[in-house]
């Protein structure tokens, strides 16, 4: 089976990038513990979605399980006006999260306080990772023969 999403950490930074499908509950709970590795280590998030994330019971385990995480700053780079959705009501209800758009990718980076010089290397791991999804989990079909992801920056 092709993965759903994809992550690996840049330095202090947790990249993650969803594709078009949600992640199964098996994808979620290897993802959970690789996040568990990462508690001292990751003081910031980036999310980047084709529009797909983790349902309500995914989300609610991960609250759960590492209240750690809740301080943490968290991006959301997203053309998805349902998700953008939902990133700002969970900043209304006094989560550290933020929602931006692919053409804003820099305003994402700035927003977790990614120094400049980083931000480079940042989009290059983010091409890399969204890379590593097959076309179909991205939401490519060959009728639409489009990319979808990281344009320039």
């Amino acid at each position: 089976m092709e993965p759903t999403f994809v992550y690996g950490p840049e330095g202090d930074l947790l990249l993650t990038v969803h594709g078009a499908t949600p992640p199964t509950d098996e994808e979620w709970r290897v993802y959970l513990e690789f996040c568990r590795t990462l508690i001292g280590k990751a003081t910031r998030n980036l999310v980047v979605t084709s529009g797909a994330g983790p349902n309500g019971q995914q989300r609610s385990k991960l609250i759960k399980e590492f209240p750690e995480f809740t301080p943490i700053p968290v991006a959301v780079v997203s053309d998805s006006s349902t998700t953008r959705g939902i990133v700002t009501a969970l900043h209304w209800f006094g989560k550290n999260i933020r929602a931006f758009r692919s053409s804003n990718l820099t305003g994402a980076l700035e927003y977790l306080g990614l120094p400049a010089e980083r931000h480079a290397a940042v989009i290059e791991k983010l091409r890399t990772l969204t890379a590593s999804l097959s076309p179909e989990a991205r939401g490519i079909t060959k009728k639409s023969n489009g990319e979808r992801g990281l344009g320039p920056h």
